[in-house]
């Protein structure tokens, strides 16, 4: 697929691919949970990518709009981003779920269903071409930087990711809500530093990796 410029032709190529996303629904999706697709600017230069959707973000058809989203999104505007600017998207395109007690519930995506939706994520990005991917959570950093990515340790520092992008892992906004006391102090901390880099690069256009893929 060639990289796509200009706005209208990435409109297009965008609906193009959700559409044949669709088909993928019955085969990577359970039963009567449906696609949730990415949002935001289409010439955005940062790019966020989440782990797949959970049941607020099904309800309403769009990407980190829970607590989760709502904590991205303040950390963002503290950070001088706003989201409008930017697109949000998921590894994984519709909610995992599982059976506990009668009750369905979220669970981690498996890697058949990241592997599934892995294609359609690098033709998502591709089309919006962003300058710096950031990706939220080990599901994503696994997916786009390395297979083996361990998130604690590697957190906050520069890949190359796919096109050339620069690329950055940080928690994801659902993990840290799931901290108390100094955890999340140290959670917290450490996801306002990594969003504050993303700003910082975008501001100044300096991005330097410390590791290569």
């Amino acid at each position: 697929m060639k990289q796509t410029t200009g706005e209208s032709a990435k409109h297009a190529a965008m609906e193009e691919l959700k559409t044949r996303s669709m088909g993928k629904v019955p085969n990577l999706c359970a039963p009567g949970h449906p696609l949730v697709w990415g949002e935001g600017s289409l010439a955005a230069k940062v790019a966020i990518v989440g782990e797949a959707p959970g049941d607020k973000e099904e309800q309403l058809g769009r990407p980190f709009v829970g607590p989760a989203g709502a904590l991205l999104d303040r950390e963002l505007k503290q950070a001088g981003l706003d989201r409008k600017d930017i697109w949000i998207t998921n590894a994984v395109k519709c909610r995992p779920v599982k059976e506990i007690s009668k009750q369905i519930v979220n669970r981690s995506p498996t890697v058949r269903e990241i592997r599934g939706w892995s294609e359609t994520l690098m033709e998502e990005l591709e089309i919006i071409a962003p300058q710096i991917i950031l990706c939220a959570g080990a599901v994503a950093a696994r997916a786009i930087i390395r297979k083996d990515f361990a998130l604690t340790k590697e957190r906050g520092r520069w890949f190359n990711g796919p096109l050339g992008t620069m690329v950055i892992a940080t928690f994801h906004p659902a993990y840290i809500l799931r901290q108390t006391g100094e955890d999340w102090d140290r959670t917290i901390k450490l996801f306002k530093s990594d969003i504050r880099k993303v700003a910082e690069a975008i501001e100044s256009g300096e991005k330097e990796p410390e590791a290569h893929i």
